[in-house]
């Protein structure tokens, strides 16, 4: 282990000035989350009234295309490396005719 210099001083254990802005912006985005998550213990009414809710319908829409979309972008990859496999083995067979 080497010995400290002479001139050596520690950093600073104070946090920095924009510490504070961190803090206060996690704080206010605590205080939305906290007031946009539903109740602890929703009833049937709730239940009700959120799933008939457009931004349900918005969300559950968003999903279903989200996982078509998926479904079309794997089939597309698929033909795509099927085709170029086709085209790969006729080259392949047209050197021996």
């Amino acid at each position: 282990m080497t010995p400290e210099p002479s001139d050596y001083s520690p950093p600073s254990r104070r946090p920095p000035w924009w510490w504070w802005l961190i803090v206060a912006g996690a704080a206010v985005v605590g205080i939305i989350i906290g007031r946009s998550i539903p109740p602890p213990v929703p009833d049937g009414q709730w239940w009700a009234a959120y799933l008939l809710s457009p931004g349900f319908g918005g969300t559950a829409a968003f999903f279903a295309a989200a996982i078509a979309g998926g479904i079309a972008w794997r089939n597309s990859a698929k033909d795509r490396k099927q085709r170029q496999l086709a085209e790969q083995r006729s080259q392949w067979w047209d050197r021996f005719t």
